[in-house]
């Protein structure tokens, strides 16, 4: 039901666009080539194929550094700043991250790095499983 309205849609703008152009081109009385514009026709757009089917069983990445900092410093700044918008605390935090020195950072890329561990053990088990039901669908036709 989407597809049809934005398929409507997109077909009410190309009409616009080429009236628009027609109307162009009748008042414009030094373009004579108004007979070939019309014959020729316009090249057609490839469409974006859409991605693949994502399996909801593979595993969450992990998160950066930075992201531990901002989860855990983004309630302290929104205490203190109530009115301010999400682009605010990023721009905010951001200069106090890169302001932080390396061992300020260390417990926070500690953490990416316990992360990252976990990341890798669940795409392994991932892996395993995804191998076992593809065998399963095999073995079944």
């Amino acid at each position: 039901m989407k597809r049809n309205t934005k398929l409507k849609k997109r077909r009410i703008l190309l009409k616009a666009a080429e009236l628009k152009e027609e109307r162009e081109n009748q008042n414009n009385p030094n373009n004579y080539s108004s007979s070939s514009s019309e014959s020729e026709k316009p090249a057609k757009r490839k469409r974006k194929t859409r991605s693949s089917f994502k399996d909801p069983f593979t595993p969450k990445r992990p998160l950066s550094a930075w992201n531990f900092y901002l989860r855990e410093n983004h309630t302290r700044i929104k205490e203190e700043h109530p009115e301010w918008k999400l682009p605010d605390f990023i721009s905010v935090l951001g200069k106090e991250w890169k302001a932080l020195t390396k061992e300020e950072k260390a417990p926070y890329i500690e953490m990416n790095l316990k992360d990252k561990k976990r990341y890798k053990k669940e795409y392994l088990k991932y892996e395993e499983k995804k191998s076992e039901r593809k065998r399963k669908k095999s073995e079944e036709k």
